[in-house]
């Protein structure tokens, strides 16, 4: 070995060095961290996600809390009409979503005051149409009630008027300030998180109160519309940006539907994607096996949610800070965010493995442990979950349109899988599908990722080696 090679104490410090004499802890945290943009980006996305990380584990106490005592007020049919209601609602405004947020957060003119108010006028003016649609599909559930399965919950007297009531819900968040899109894009998290945290906690008491004056399930519904008027307000007063005011530009109007065109797109396959499995199980299944279908989801959907909050809410801002300041940075930032993805990922299954059976004998009544059956058949989703952060590079870069065509692969394998399975194998064979459908669309994402940046197959590969592991444990679990 040279003498220029050698190790060597670094002058005055006592500390070793390698090569070029940079010490072994800077030459860790620059492996860590990366260089240039790259550190100062991750850097600032470190501090956003543990703002991120710490209300979001905040507002699931909340909703546990919530859960466990409105579990013991209602019947569990009840959640299924709330999952219901609220499958419709979202599947509707998936319908029409231009994108307004992704917008805000990668435009060069995202924290323009004449785009911000433009996207708003557009997001209540879109919230309206769509409530209008909820109540005409809110009526078609009534006009149908003797066509519909005779056990299923869409069948149930009461489903069409939770629908209609659901919609109300989509109309006051139109009417959210687009403050907290800005919020997102310049990574403050603290205030809004603050804000939803706030107005949860404000309507726990409300759904308790509201059941024990005898409103059934009205009361989840009574919540769920009560929670967003106080984020209404919310994001008006104490949400730093500029005041929203009845202002349209044109220029960003064009701006706007030029990206958002596609996304519609997507959005429109997205709603067979992520909802199909509610739509298809809410008519095959009985009600009894949906409502524990949909107990089981919700605490793996709040895991789930848990780390795709994080890559849209962190992940995406900072690769578009990176993509619009120098796009060679783009996979250094991806590559760190992806390896604590995919270790979040694995961390939350286990979890779920080892805790689940424990958790719904300690947290729910004897009625509801049935549920526990399907949290691991559930749980394989979670491996999936990473790989949206390289959906969000492809938004990041503005192919809106090949993202799109994602998606609706995505939806197409959905309506035809699910019931096939469900018809052939059963039950927990279609839950099962359901959960590793994904691997279908990922070559393609693969292909239309690597038009951004270089896709690593060590990186990628981690997902399809946890999600095999992981089916082999939950086929051979007792």
């Amino acid at each position: 070995m040279s003498e220029a090679n050698k190790p060597s104490p670094e002058s005055g410090s006592g500390r070793w060095t390698l090569t070029r004499g940079i010490p072994v802890p800077a030459r860790l945290k620059r492996f860590v961290m990366g260089d240039g943009i790259v550190s100062e980006v991750f850097a600032n996305s470190a501090k956003a996600t543990s703002v991120v990380l710490t209300s979001r584990v905040s507002f699931n106490v909340l909703r546990l809390i919530s859960n466990f005592i409105m579990a013991r007020l209602l019947a569990p049919e009840a959640f299924g009409l709330m999952a219901v209601a609220f499958a419709i609602s979202s599947a509707v405004e998936m319908l029409s979503d231009f994108g307004l947020n992704a917008n805000v957060v990668r435009s060069e003119r995202g924290d323009d005051p004449k785009f911000l108010r433009t996207v708003w006028l557009m997001t209540m003016a879109r919230n309206a149409f769509l409530t209008l649609i909820i109540w005409s599909v809110a009526l078609g559930l009534w006009l149908a009630r003797d066509s519909l399965p005779p056990e299923s919950t869409y069948a149930l007297a009461i489903a069409p008027w939770f629908v209609a009531g659901a919609a109300v819900e989509v109309l006051i968040r139109g009417f959210i300030s687009t403050s907290m899109m800005l919020a997102q894009r310049e990574m403050r998290f603290l205030a809004p998180a603050i804000l939803r945290f706030t107005a949860q906690a404000i309507t726990i008491p409300v759904m308790v109160v509201a059941a024990l004056l005898g409103a059934g399930p009205w009361a989840l519904l009574i919540g769920a519309i009560f929670r967003p008027l106080l984020v209404v307000i919310g994001s008006h007063t104490v949400i730093k940006g500029p005041r929203m005011t009845f202002e349209w530009d044109q220029d960003c109007f064009r701006e706007i539907f030029s990206f958002g065109k596609w996304i519609v797109l997507a959005s429109l396959a997205s709603l067979f994607a992520v909802r199909a499995g509610q739509f298809i199980f809410g008519y095959y299944f009985t009600a009894e096996e949906f409502a524990f279908f949909v107990i089981a989801g919700i605490w793996v959907v709040a895991l789930q949610g848990l780390l795709e909050t994080v890559i849209r809410a962190v992940c995406f801002p900072a690769i578009s800070e990176c993509m619009r300041r120098d796009k060679k940075t783009v996979a250094g930032i991806y590559k760190r965010f992806r390896a604590l993805a995919d270790v979040g990922a694995l961390g939350a299954f286990v979890l779920l493995m080892v805790g689940n059976e424990v958790f719904f004998r300690y947290y729910y009544p004897e009625d509801y442990w049935a549920a526990a059956h399907f949290v691991p058949l559930i749980g394989l989703r979670l491996f999936f979950a990473p790989t949206v952060l390289l959906e969000q590079t492809i938004i990041s870069a503005g192919d809106s349109k090949r993202y799109s065509g994602i998606t609706a692969f995505a939806a197409v394998s959905r309506v035809v899988a699910l019931p096939a399975a469900y018809l052939v194998f059963g039950t927990d064979a279609a839950v099962i599908t359901a959960s590793l459908i994904p691997v279908l669309t990922l070559p393609w994402t693969w292909k239309v990722g690597s038009r951004v940046m270089k896709i690593s197959p060590v990186t990628e590969g981690r997902t399809l080696v946890f999600a095999a592991l992981a089916t082999v444990a939950v086929l051979m679990a007792p």
